[in-house]
């Protein structure tokens, strides 16, 4: 089962994130052969507070999706309003060679009006509604997992020792 181990960060539970555009826009842009532009490789914390993923508007900017309406979204500070654009988003593994631990090729996502320094992303709840999360405190580190459904159509999560 795909996985990533991590050492929390000075800003909580960051990891690495390629953010691009949905397989959708991509399809498109090969049919009419237009330029497609790379990935953005970002620095994303996990959020388990709010229930939707947000991207930095200078990310955005970069890969430029199609807006696809508003939302609001309560967070610690009240209600905020914001864009949402559909995207790609992956989290890299740390080994050469492998593929990405996690891929959502279409995703939903809100733009971050204030992003703080230094994270582009936030991940949240919609993401890691397909994945178990492991926080072992005194370690200082943390896991994630990608659950996989194989054919029998049942969630497979990992195993805890």
């Amino acid at each position: 089962m795909p996985h990533l181990r991590l050492s929390l960060s000075a800003n909580g539970l960051e990891l690495p994130v390629l953010v691009g555009l949905d397989g959708q826009a991509l399809a498109a842009l090969r049919a009419s052969g237009k330029p497609i532009p790379s990935p953005v490789s970002c620095h994303g914390l996990i959020d388990t507070a709010s229930d939707v993923t947000c991207v930095a508007p200078a990310v955005l900017q970069r890969i430029t999706p199609k807006r696809r309406g508003s939302a609001t979204t309560t967070t610690m500070g009240g209600s905020v309003k914001g864009n949402l654009f559909e995207v790609s988003l992956s989290i890299p593994s740390p080994r050469r060679g492998t593929g990405p631990v996690a891929l959502q090729e279409r995703l939903l996502v809100m733009e971050w009006p204030q992003p703080l320094p230094g994270l582009d992303v936030l991940i949240g709840l919609d993401v890691l509604a397909e994945c178990v999360l492991l926080f072992d405190g005194p370690r200082r580190e943390f896991q994630y997992f990608v659950v996989g459904v194989p054919p029998s159509g049942k969630t497979q999560a990992p195993s805890l020792e």
